[in-house]
């Protein structure tokens, strides 16, 4: 009966720690609700992510003194191409967002591997802002294998600032982890 009720416990433990998580970014005025189970990553973390990759040299000095990130959500952070989800907060405007995503588009292909857009720039609203999303995939090498990886990216204007939201995963964890990083990025609310 003590083992029961120890076990029971321990489930609840587990339960209560896998529960989704909602981020308020109070300074930034907006929420967004993480997919059940998955961890958040210190920005430190991040650094080996761009070390011994072969992302072209323009992403890895990408860092925009008026850019800060604001939080990593990894489904696994320990295995292959982990499922996850980066939001940053930037200063500047976007009067366009068409022509904002066909930027960045432009500026992950040169420094991509086998870019190819799968999804063209698309009109989205993460209520209450009016967004835009693009859909692509790449190959990029880590430890020396190769890894394709799919990515969505949602470019939020907000004033003079925006807002933008990248989630990716392996190919084959599409069907079942990107419903997941789209409810994170349809679950942003403004404060």
């Amino acid at each position: 009966m003590l083992k029961s009720i120890k076990l029971a416990a321990a489930l609840l433990l587990l339960a209560i720690a896998a529960k989704a998580e909602t981020f308020v970014f109070t300074a930034q005025g907006f929420s967004l609700k993480a997919p059940d189970g998955w961890h958040v990553m210190a920005v430190a973390d991040t650094v080996s992510m761009v070390e011994g990759s072969d992302f072209g040299e323009e992403l890895k000095n990408a860092g925009n003194p008026a850019s800060q990130l604001l939080a990593i959500v990894r489904d696994n952070p320990i295995s292959g191409v982990s499922p996850g989800v980066f939001v940053n907060y930037h200063q500047g405007t976007i009067s366009d967002t068409e022509v904002g995503l066909g930027r960045v588009a432009n500026i992950l292909e040169r420094n991509l591997r086998q870019f190819q857009i799968i999804q063209p720039a698309t009109p989205v609203r993460l209520a209450p802002y009016e967004a835009g999303t693009i859909r692509y995939r790449y190959v990029t090498n880590s430890a020396g294998v190769d890894l394709e990886v799919i990515e969505t990216f949602w470019l939020i204007p907000d004033g003079n600032h925006y807002i933008t939201i990248s989630g990716g995963l392996a190919p084959e964890d599409e069907a079942a982890v990107q419903p997941m990083i789209d409810a994170m990025a349809y679950s942003m609310k403004a404060l």
